[in-house]
């Protein structure tokens, strides 16, 4: 049944991207009387679908490697601090999950142009300085606590430091983790359609969800094309989620 509530509207929203162009279907209509890929076709040319891709691509790989090292490396930092440290830094990360992120907009906004970043792609990778978020980093933190204590200190004992400690010990233990974490920010980062109405003015950097809202001026007329730049836009994430189907079944094996 999940998977069922998940692929209903992605079938609903590909049947509307096979009706032609220009062509409104009538109540009820779901199929199109000709299916057609000229919408896709339309979608991609007006929208500049290529290269808005390739930097949304681009700006979603780079925030998901960030995203995973700084959020584990911060989970680690934090797992192996003191008690009461400890205990700071988790209500520090759950108040910080709290704050809307609308509170965010205006300061960071002010704070990238007096940078000179506008138009560029920085603005919209800096929330993967801080982990990609704070509940990313609480992921990890839950994770490692399946790892005993007892090991991570004998690893230090034996020599090892913060970097050796997680790139040798913790990160080979939390894959599943690491998975997750690597998944959630990259559609974080992919679906974001907001920063860059902010952040990119010029047209020099346009990314997918940019280039899709671009679509909205068509109007009603061009449903069909509005519904196949959405396609170009989640096929990315689909081709993530079947690239892990066989990963997830070893680990089931296991």
């Amino acid at each position: 049944m999940p998977a069922l509530a998940l692929a209903a509207p992605l079938f609903v929203l590909l049947c509307a991207a096979l009706f032609p162009p220009g062509s409104v279907p009538h109540a009820g209509q779901w199929w199109p009387d000709t299916p057609s890929l000229a919408s896709l076709q339309r979608a991609w040319s007006l929208a500049g679908m290529g290269p808005a891709l390739g930097w949304s691509l681009l700006i979603a790989l780079s925030g998901m490697l960030l995203s995973v090292v700084v959020a584990s490396l911060s989970a680690l930092a934090i797992h192996l601090s003191r008690p009461l440290p400890r205990r700071l830094f988790i209500t520090a990360l759950v108040l910080a999950a709290s704050v809307p992120y609308t509170a965010l907009w205006l300061p960071r906004f002010l704070l990238f142009n007096a940078l000179g970043l506008q138009d560029t792609p920085l603005p919209l990778l800096a929330p993967a300085l801080l982990g990609g978020g704070p509940l990313l980093i609480l992921l990890y933190l839950y994770s490692l606590r399946h790892i005993p204590m007892a090991q991570l200190e004998a690893a230090r004992l034996e020599g090892l430091g913060l970097i050796g400690l997680w790139w040798q010990v913790v990160l080979p233990q939390l894959r599943g983790a690491t998975l997750a974490v690597a998944f959630l920010s990259f559609a974080a980062f992919w679906g974001n359609a907001l920063d860059p109405l902010i952040y990119l003015r010029s047209g020099a950097v346009t990314t997918a969800p940019l280039a899709l809202h671009g679509l909205e001026v068509l109007g009603q007329g061009e449903l069909s094309v509005w519904m196949a730049g959405a396609v170009w836009l989640i096929l990315p994430i689909l081709f993530f989620l079947v690239a892990m189907l066989p990963w997830l079944k070893s680990q089931e094996s296991r």
